[in-house]
This record gives C-alpha cells, structure tokens and sequence, in this order.
C-alpha cells in the first residue's frame, strides 16, 4: 500500500509525495496537478500533511467544517443524511469489472461476482466479503437498425431498475419493478442522432443516476428500497442474482461493459465515527477509496486546513494510457 505519487503543484514546483496510494482509484505512479488556492469541497481529492507523521498523502474529502459525520454499516452520512459522490461514469466508481470488444456482453454474461464488494487490480478481480452498495452499469451500444433496444438493468435489493434506449419508438423511459408493481418513472424522446455511445445508469446514495456519454439524461431521482426478505439458508449462488443485467433485441452492437460499485466506508479506528463527530472550523474529515486497507481520518482524527497543500485538479495516468483524468 505504501507508494510514491509524483505531484506537480498548479503552475508552481514540483515535488515529489510519499505515502499510502488510493488504489485502486488511484494509482502508484500517477502525476497529479494540484491547485494550491482551490476552495475545498466535498468529493475532491486533497494533498494534505498527515497530522500524526507529516507525510504528504492523497485523500478524498467526506465532510466539511462545521458538519456532524457519521459511518455507519459502511455508508457515509453528514449532517444526518447518507451522502455519495454523484458519478457520472464507472470511472468515478470502484471498477468490478470490464470488457471491451466483440466478446464484451459475453464475458459480462459469464461474469457472476457483482454482488461482491471487490474491484480490478492489474486485470484481475480481488474479492471481499462486504455486500456491493450503489452498483452502476456501464454500456457502450450502438442501434443500426429501426427496431434495435438496449435495456441496462441494475438491482438494488427487492427493486429492479431498467433504463430501456428504443430505436423503433424513439423513446427513453426508466422503470422501476419493485414485488407486485411496475412503476415509469421517466419517459422522454430520444433523438434520433444519439445512436451510438455509452450509457450508464447507477444507484448510488439511493438516487438514480443516468448518463449517456458523460451528460445527464435527467434529473437524479431518489428512491426508498423495499424491504428486505431474508433466506438464511439459501445458497450464496441467490446472493449473486441481484447482479446488473443487459437485454438487448434485433441487432443492437455492445462493444463494451463496465460495472463498477460506490465506496463501502467501513467504520474502524480511535475516530471511526461510529457515533456522530461535529468538525470544528477549517477541519475536515478525509478518507480513502479504499476503506478496508486505508489510513485516514478515521485513525488520526480531523485534519485542518493548516495542513492542507492543495485540491488535485488533473491526473496523468501511470499505466501509459494517453489520456486525461481530471476532477
């Protein structure tokens, strides 16, 4: 877990961190740019020096000066209130799984882990024994033919939600089909233009959250789940049956899949925040992408705006991907 970060500070010197990555949102390796005078706010990545040690790490900010944090059977809640990153693409989430290509649907049908807490480390799945929370589908299609449909489907407990892209109509809709009903929670056009790129639809912090290329589709909608019904001796095979789904009909091409979870903030250490903690002015409670693993505030306690170096702005990737990751 220990890595080296290579930082820029925003237009100023470079220098060089050392400390615990954010693997696996996070790579060791990676370059970031850091805006010293950026207002700080909830979800940025911030460099900071540790209040204990003083090593400079990375750690996404949870709650801001003034508010009452607490975590609880791993969700995050400030001021009373679960609150979650808004994602917009599996890239902002904890990646579960991906396949790209031809094979993509097929690999993903073969796929039977997503109601497990894991993620992708060098390609490969690393399994945990925590229940996936906030699942998001994405999935790269196009519709070349007037009758062609894409439905992605994601689960959360009893509710099923289905986000169905209609050639032959032209039409978005979003349904929900909880036990004894089906509710359209959303119907709207779809233009003809959009036929080829990448949709996402996600649960996270009990909203729905739908985007196609990275641009919202609609408003977030909140939603209650329906109780829960619990089978203690069934198999662990039914744990697995709430897993994301695509459906798909007369010739619409999938040439990607990609699932991944929100962040399970385990409650552990001497500030876990089992029971609320109210941050005084210029603290902030920060943690790690990956709380089963991470050092954080929830061992060191708030950490003020004194040692704070700046909020990441851009990230350059280290596995020589060309591209740009910016926050």
């Amino acid at each position: 877990m220990i890595g080296v970060l290579a930082l820029f500070a925003w237009m100023q010197r470079p220098f060089v961190v050392h400390g615990p990555s954010m693997s696996p949102t996070l790579q060791e390796g990676d370059w970031l740019f850091v805006d010293r005078d950026a207002k700080i706010q909830f979800g940025d990545w911030v460099v900071f020096r540790e209040p204990d040690i003083g090593g400079a790490v990375v750690k996404r900010v949870c709650a801001l000066p003034g508010e009452t944090v607490q975590l609880i059977d791993g969700k995050l809640y400030v001021d009373g209130r679960v609150k979650e990153m808004a994602p917009s693409n599996v890239r902002e989430q904890i990646a579960m799984f991906e396949a790209t290509g031809e094979s993509a649907i097929q690999e993903f049908r073969d796929f039977r882990l997503f109601s497990i807490d894991g993620f992708l480390k060098d390609g490969l799945f690393v399994e945990s024994l925590h229940p996936a929370m906030g699942l998001g589908l994405e999935v790269g299609f196009s519709l070349p033919e007037n009758e062609s449909s894409v439905t992605l489907e994601v689960r959360a407990g009893e509710d099923i939600f289905q986000l169905r892209f209609d050639n032959n109509q032209s039409l978005l809709t979003l349904v929900r089909v909880a036990p004894g009903e089906s509710v359209l929670l959303n119907e709207s056009p779809w233009p003809t233009a959009l036929r080829n790129g990448r949709a996402f639809l996600s649960l996270q912090g009990q909203m729905i959250h739908a985007y196609w290329n990275d641009d919202l589709l609609f408003e977030a909608l909140p939603f209650t789940p329906s109780p829960q019904r619990v089978l203690a001796d069934a198999p662990i095979e039914f744990g697995r049956s709430g897993q994301p789904r695509i459906h798909h009909t007369a010739g619409a091409m999938i040439d990607s899949v990609r699932v991944g979870r929100s962040i399970s903030r385990i409650s552990r250490g001497a500030f876990g925040c089992a029971s609320p903690l109210s941050l005084r002015a210029g603290e902030y409670y920060l943690l790690g992408d990956q709380p089963s693993k991470s050092r954080d505030s929830r061992q060191y306690g708030a950490v003020h705006l004194d040692q704070m170096v700046g909020v990441v702005r851009g990230r350059l990737f280290a596995d020589n991907r060309n591209e740009w990751g910016w926050q």
